[in-house]
């Protein structure tokens, strides 16, 4: 059996019925849906912040802390106010960000 793994840096395996035999890693990102990233572990929440699914290989670091970071409601806001409900302090440096 071949061993896989998960995460942003993992190798991806090729799936014997996988319909992109000879096609590359751009190909198989045009079939990504939504749901998909929730399957590979990414929560819902962070998965609705792109209006639509596209590789985030060519995206700085300062773009992705942008996303957790920036918008009225970012992930990093929702987390503070869900902590602070329990009387709890949610801190996140940004070095935490950027790795």
């Amino acid at each position: 059996t071949m061993k896989s793994s998960m995460g942003f840096e993992a190798r991806v395996l090729p799936n014997a019925d996988d319909e992109l035999k000879g096609g590359n890693i751009d190909d198989m990102f045009q079939k990504v849906e939504p749901k998909d990233l929730v399957t590979f572990g990414m929560i819902p929440e962070f998965v609705g912040r792109f209006s639509h699914v596209m590789s985030t290989t060519q995206l700085t670091v300062d773009q992705l802390v942008q996303v957790l970071t920036e918008p009225k409601n970012s992930l990093v806001k929702q987390y503070r106010t869900l902590f602070a409900l329990q009387n709890v302090e949610f801190v996140i440096t940004p070095g935490a960000l950027r790795m």
